[in-house]
């Protein structure tokens, strides 16, 4: 398992070609916020190069298409950031396709709501 810090002095784009180099080693990637030692409020630093967005995209990439809050070298997430074009494209979650059958529980329950 490797530790990767983001939110320090790398940008987006560089973080997302060092996350690449250590699933396409084989190893686990492990992102670590990086927060200086004197910030009073937890999460509250935010590095010049990134954005609050783009941090919020890592937190939520590692819960979604992780594994236990790491990225496993698993074949197609090793695809996925080495087809990105850039930061964005590789830690964007695409919406969940929803059927357009709904069951008559649900159309039940919005009928009540509604």
């Amino acid at each position: 398992m490797v530790y990767s810090l983001f939110n320090y002095t790398e940008s987006p784009d560089e973080y997302h070609k060092r996350v690449l180099e250590i699933l396409e080693w084989g190893s686990v990637c492990y992102p670590m916020r990086y927060q200086p030692c004197m910030t009073l409020e937890k999460d509250s630093y935010i590095s010049p190069k990134w954005t609050s967005e783009e941090l919020e995209m890592v937190q939520k990439a590692r819960r979604v298409i992780g594994y236990g809050g790491t990225f496993p070298p698993y074949e197609g997430l090793v695809k996925k950031f080495r087809e990105a074009k850039d930061f964005e494209e590789a830690f964007s979650l695409y919406p969940l396709k929803r059927s357009k059958n709904k069951s008559k529980n649900t159309q039940f329950i919005q009928t009540k709501i509604n």
